[in-house]
């Protein structure tokens, strides 16, 4: 099933295919493995779920935040000012109504998402203008 992947330290944004559960949805053990980039079974934690415009929703590392300020690395996804700022790997899919995820349409895309790169710095700075 299509997703998009977010690497935020490559600035890099592909096209995966998740495993589905049968029922048309997308298995949450494959959401977690792509996620969770590079980890073994043993070391994936949760996901949070968040909800984005139009339908779709991002699944990313709840405890991402914990990273060192200044080795994480985030996306921006969305209108400048007025999009959401996601911690580490961020894996963007359709939202199945029911608290997990379906196909990404293939129309969507990083172009479609106003895709930007940031660092903790422009976060933080981000934050302050609009405080």
């Amino acid at each position: 099933m299509r997703a998009l992947h977010f690497n935020p330290w490559r600035r890099t944004v592909a096209v995966i295919d998740l495993d589905g559960d049968g029922d048309g949805d997308v298995a949450y053990e494959s959401l977690r493995e792509a996620v969770f980039f590079g980890r073994p079974a043993r070391q994936r934690g949760y996901l949070r779920r968040v909800e984005l415009d139009n339908g779709l929703v991002a699944f990313v590392d709840d405890d991402a935040w914990g990273i060192p300020c200044e080795e994480q690395r985030f996306v921006h996804l969305g209108e400048p000012w007025a999009g959401v700022d996601l911690a580490g790997h961020v894996v963007v899919a359709t939202d199945d109504g029911w608290g997990g995820a379906r196909e990404l349409p293939r129309h969507v895309c990083a172009s479609t998402l106003r895709v930007q790169w940031l660092d903790a710095r422009e976060v933080a700075e981000g934050a302050e203008k609009h405080a």
